[in-house]
């Protein structure tokens, strides 16, 4: 198909889907509506993509609908060869293949204009488009603001959440009389998720390795560690 017109041309050509899977993610649907617990959510994607066409979804596939995103959303969005050298790993690791931990999320920082926010907006209209599993994009600024607010930390306890431009929130926030390092926070409660349930982040970053020492500490960086695959956008802004 060349030049569709809409996003639902592309994937519809490229997948085949069962009725069987049709009602599974309508029962899965359902359940994550009513209740978010991760448990569950575990639970019920198995259940869901156990009813999965037996077609899945090929890199091949996932690369044409990203590009077809990247345009829709930025219509002068180029890369170099550099950056279309990292794109081929990050795009099967969302696949649930590729050369990257799969039980970890990935964190990318680099350069500002590199294309990380859009990287991961592109993503996460990808797999909403395949039917996989998609993901809550946050901007570190509101969560802190939120937070502030009287929001609960374990509002971003939940689920797979990409914290975007993580270090552009203020550093230190008056919760309830005490002064704390909202991201912090949440990292540590991501990380006991991560040991326990297996909750992956995501995140991106301007500041290098040393700088997010730095700001969170010792001690979150060594979690971070744990949890992430580490990826570089070391080139200069694409932005014009």
């Amino acid at each position: 198909m060349s030049d569709p017109k809409r996003i639902g041309d592309l994937t519809t050509d490229m997948l085949t889907r069962s009725n069987a899977f049709v009602e599974a993610q309508k029962k899965w649907n359902a359940k994550f509506n009513t209740n978010p617990n991760p448990e569950l959510q575990k639970e019920y994607v198995k259940k869901v993509y156990a009813e999965k066409t037996e077609e899945p979804v090929t890199y091949e596939q996932a690369k044409k609908v990203f590009w077809f995103i990247a345009k829709q959303l930025e219509a002068k969005y180029e890369v170099n060869d550099v950056a279309k050298g990292k794109y081929p790993d990050l795009i099967k690791y969302f696949l649930s293949e590729g050369g990257l931990d799969l039980n970890k999320g990935i964190l990318i920082y680099g350069n500002t204009g590199g294309g990380k926010t859009l990287f991961f907006k592109i993503i996460q209209q990808m797999l909403f488009n395949l039917n996989q599993r998609a993901f809550r994009i946050c901007q570190c600024i509101d969560v802190e603001q939120s937070i502030r607010m009287g929001s609960d930390y374990s509002d971003f306890n939940l689920g797979v959440i990409c914290f975007d431009d993580l270090g552009s929130e203020q550093k230190e926030t008056l919760v309830f009389g005490n002064r704390v390092t909202v991201l912090s926070e949440i990292l540590q409660l991501r990380y006991n998720s991560f040991q326990n349930n297996g909750l992956i982040t995501h995140c991106t970053t301007n500041l290098t390795i040393e700088e997010l020492e730095q700001r969170y500490g010792s001690r979150v960086i060594d979690r971070a560690k744990e949890m992430f695959n580490f990826v570089t956008f070391n080139w200069d802004s694409f932005r014009k």
